[in-house]
């Protein structure tokens, strides 16, 4: 939680009579400053001023502002309930099914699974679950969602967030010959929401010649093949593919849909199912053709741009390109900066091949 300024903390807590009694804890406590949100932040630890809390007994706290100017002091907050452990029977809880960095990873074409486990769950009477999320601050009971198991399926978005799992427990101490009545928490946890990821495993464009009515028409044809690069996931992506072709006072784009395979083959190690498009362009000018290609991506899958462009000589053309490149590394630069030293590169195009 956060506020403004310097807080007061009081703790209530009901004596054996039944009546309420208030003390200050500690006095005024200082916050931590956070630059990015521009807030305060305020903690406080009860250790009962050094005494022992006493077990499985709720407490109540108030937080009062203090300031310099009149008036001093606000008024109490809202209460904050707190209870402590039993000392005896608190149950041990562990969480499965989620990722070394301890999130559940969620995606939108299958399901995900946490689970939670009660150590020991003979040593009680009956043991129940509700699952958790954190909303605006406060945590809120999943309707239905009273199983060890948490699914979440075809999750989107808004299944992004933080979740526990409250469990309530009956204890019987037969020291005391008493049954307590226990709530636990799980740890919290996040839920890693990602669309998956998508490659190509072929990318290729070539002059296309085509005859028609004794006309000869040189143009080209391109053509992509994707398929999914998340391991043990063989859905193939669904969607449309953007071609770019750019010439000298040329660029055409065109948007055409993916096509998927009805059977699978081996794309690495994984036999997957996998998709692909082509584009072909009739006639086009003497020249050389840069074409690149970009998947817009789907509900499951993220989109994607090729990682280099396919050069493509249409009909009897001569070209050259001037790549800048730093000394260093070789790497194209798509600015120019003084005072650093550049190796251009001159590479010539022709139907004997690239020079």
């Amino acid at each position: 939680m956060y506020f403004d300024c310097s807080k007061v903390w009081r703790k209530i807590h009901e004596e054996e009579i039944g009546q309420l009694r208030t003390r200050n804890c500690h006095g005024i406590t200082s916050g931590e400053y956070d630059s990015e949100s521009g807030r305060y932040y305020f903690s406080y630890t009860d250790d009962n001023d050094g005494s022992r809390l006493s077990p499985y007994t709720e407490y109540v706290y108030q937080i009062q502002t203090l300031r310099a100017t009149e008036p001093s002091e606000s008024i109490y907050s809202e209460p904050m309930s707190c209870r402590t452990k039993t000392d005896v029977g608190y149950p041990s809880i562990k969480l499965a099914g989620l990722n070394d960095n301890g999130q559940l990873p969620i995606f939108p074409d299958s399901a995900s699974t946490a689970t939670v486990i009660v150590e020991s769950a003979e040593n009680y009477r009956g043991i129940s679950h509700c699952w958790q999320k954190l909303e605006n601050g406060s945590w809120v009971d999943l309707a239905g969602r009273t199983s060890p198991f948490l699914t979440i399926s075809n999750a989107g978005t808004g299944d992004k967030g933080t979740y526990r799992c409250r469990i309530n427990v009956i204890y019987y101490d037969e020291a005391a010959a008493q049954n307590y009545y226990i709530s636990a928490y799980s740890d919290s946890f996040t839920t890693s929401y990602s669309k998956r990821p998508a490659t190509y495993s072929m990318f290729t464009a070539s002059e296309h010649i085509t005859t028609e009515g004794g006309e000869v028409y040189t143009g080209l044809t391109t053509s992509i093949e994707l398929y999914s690069n998340m391991q043990n996931h063989i859905a193939a992506p669904t969607g449309y593919v953007t071609f770019t072709v750019r010439g000298t006072d040329y660029e055409y784009s065109e948007t055409v849909k993916l096509v998927t395979s009805d059977s699978t083959k081996y794309l690495g190690d994984t036999e997957k199912y996998y998709s692909n498009t082509s584009l072909t362009i009739k006639s086009l000018p003497v020249g050389v053709y840069s074409v690149t290609a970009y998947y817009g991506g789907s509900k499951v899958f993220k989109d994607m741009e090729t990682s280099s462009e396919v050069l493509v000589e249409v009909g009897d053309a001569d070209a050259y390109r001037l790549t800048l490149a730093t000394k260093e590394g070789g790497m194209r630069l798509p600015k120019l900066y003084t005072g650093r030293i550049f190796t251009p590169p001159l590479t010539s195009f022709t139907k004997k091949g690239i020079w």
